[in-house]
């Protein structure tokens, strides 16, 4: 055993520190156990005879809201060679007080922020402080951490406000590190945002958006950085600070969210002449808008190094609608995956946008061309549609839906975003019989409908949305390891809490009562013979074409 971690009941929405994406994860040597309260001397005892019990322990994830006990840090310090240590919900207790106290650290905390043992770290968003008058001087404390405080620091993923606390006293530099003008960090691998703290006007936080990573740029050398993700919605004014203030010759995985959907033909200059400044990646992750411009420019730099390509597409694709160009939106076709094929040979985990069109020899042929990927292990495609279709009973009168001008354009959206399980497993199935036979075989397919998010699916305010929801479902697929049935698959729905919602439609009056008078038409064109409400039980997905 080389890795234990100890979890609360947060285990499963928190980060897990160590498991980075380089290379060398320990996810396959590792033991977990359950937490408990360890201000039990008997749980805390317990868990010591157990580390003292694994001689080949490297990696200790303590992964609990309460504070690391100091026995447990003391046997930390007293290994040879120092076990490592995760924290992924790292919070100083002592920093979080009253706005009139002084700020005192704990003496068993200052020893755990300047441990030689501590390895990575994530924070807590510590909200609820501020919501029962207290303060918070985390932020302030990790900042000094991040810098050289915990001289063996190599990864961070922290969400902090670059301004301070809004009320209580200064925070003095040098309370953790004494030192703390002087940078010793040697971070290589940094995850920041900053936006979940600020809720002022939205001139201000643009203008705050990068404050954390400006100030962590004084305090640390991004030449050394390997991994760096940034979470805050990014402008084409942050992409180019970025450009041209900073530095990143060892830098083989990025993760960007862009966000500026006002500026489209800035921000696909600012972002393309970025990512032309960096070294090859070898893991790539764009969440928000990207480019049809930015793909053939990213594999003409990196497709020899790509492993990893992450092209995802949130909210702001319907929210921007109005307000940009959509010709500028990126959908994979089979073009597109060719000369990924070509350019990015070793891609083992691809996530694209794709739109469906009722199973048509368009979209079968993208799926035919994402099995010739060699490389190819892990697939995520995010599943969109034309907005042209999509919103059409939402702004005007309803009964358009079922008029002869709308129909086929209704009937279309229904059929295309009508996913069930039997339709994801015909999708896997196509992509892994395209696979040639000493290629490398798909082992997770993540189908994801997300055409509906920016209304909100089940809790959107429009019938005509929350109908869709009902048949518009997630799938995850994983392969079969039997190795005479390589190309069949398990498969499990996503978010099965909308079994919840789908409970509460069935049983609405007055959505069925709406699907009667405006929707009914359409329902019967797709699937002939519904009546009443028993389309919820008849519905189906339609096969692919052949």
């Amino acid at each position: 055993v080389r890795h234990l971690r100890v979890f609360g009941i947060m285990k499963g929405i928190i980060s897990t520190r160590g498991d980075w994406d380089t290379g060398s994860s320990t996810r396959n040597h590792g033991v977990e156990i359950p937490g408990g309260i360890f201000t039990d001397t008997a749980d805390c005892e317990r868990l010591i005879r157990i580390m003292l019990q694994l001689p080949t322990l490297r990696d200790f994830t303590w992964g609990l809201r309460e504070q690391i006990p100091s026995k447990v840090l003391r046997i930390l310090h007293e290994s040879s060679p120092l076990i490592r240590l995760h924290m992924p919900l790292f919070c100083l207790k002592s920093l979080i007080v009253s706005p009139n106290d002084p700020i005192r650290i704990d003496p068993h905390e200052l020893e755990l922020a300047t441990s030689p043992c501590l390895h990575s770290l994530g924070q807590i968003d510590m909200q609820d402080a501020q919501r029962q008058g207290l303060v918070d001087y985390n932020a302030s404390a990790v900042f000094e951490v991040v810098a050289g405080a915990a001289p063996n620091l190599r990864e961070v993923d922290i969400c902090i406000n670059p301004v301070g606390p809004p009320s209580g006293g200064e925070w003095l530099s040098g309370t953790i590190w004494k030192d703390a003008s002087r940078s010793a960090s040697h971070l290589e691998h940094l995850s920041v945002s900053t936006s979940h703290h600020l809720a002022r006007s939205t001139a201000l936080l643009d203008a705050d958006r990068m404050g954390s990573l400006e100030k962590l740029r004084s305090m640390m050398n991004f030449s050394l950085l390997r991994t760096l993700r940034i979470g805050d919605m990014l402008s084409a004014s942050h992409v180019r600070w970025l450009t041209e203030e900073c530095q990143f010759p060892s830098l083989d995985s990025l993760g960007l969210d862009l966000w500026d959907v006002y500026n489209a033909h800035e921000m696909e200059i600012r972002l393309n002449n970025f990512l032309l400044s960096l070294p090859p990646l070898r893991s790539l992750t764009l969440r928000g808008r990207y480019f049809p411009s930015t793909l053939p420019l990213v594999l003409g730099n990196s497709g020899r190094t790509l492993r990893r390509l992450y092209l995802s597409m949130p909210g702001q694709y319907e929210v921007g609608g109005a307000n940009s160009d959509p010709d500028l939106w990126a959908f994979a076709d089979a073009e597109l995956i060719r000369t990924i094929q070509r350019k990015a040979p070793s891609i083992e985990y691809l996530a694209l946008c794709i739109q469906r069109s009722s199973g048509d020899a368009k979209e079968v042929a993208i799926y035919r061309e994402l099995g010739k990927l060699t490389s190819l292990r892990h697939l995520y495609l995010s599943v969109f549609h034309s907005m042209d279709y999509l919103w059409m009973g939402l702004y005007g009168e309803q009964y358009q839906l079922a008029s002869e001008s709308f129909m086929a354009e209704s009937v279309d959206l229904v059929i295309s975003l009508a996913v069930d399980e039997a339709l994801v497993k015909s999708i896997f199935d196509t992509i892994s019989s395209a696979k040639s036979p000493h290629a490398a075989p798909l082992q997770i397919l993540e189908y994801r409908v997300d055409a509906l998010e920016a209304e909100c699916g089940f809790c959107s305010d429009h019938y005509w949305i929350k109908l869709l929801a009902y048949v518009a479902r997630s799938f995850d697929c994983t392969r079969n390891l039997r190795d005479d049935s390589t190309q069949q698959c398990s498969i499990e729905e996503y978010q099965e809490g909308w079994y919840d919602d789908r409970s509460r439609l069935e049983k609405d009056d007055a959505f069925h009562k709406w699907v009667d008078e405006y929707c009914m038409p359409v329902l019967q064109k797709v699937w002939p013979g519904v009546e009443g409400r028993d389309w919820m039980k008849k519905w189906h997905s339609f096969p692919l074409s052949a």
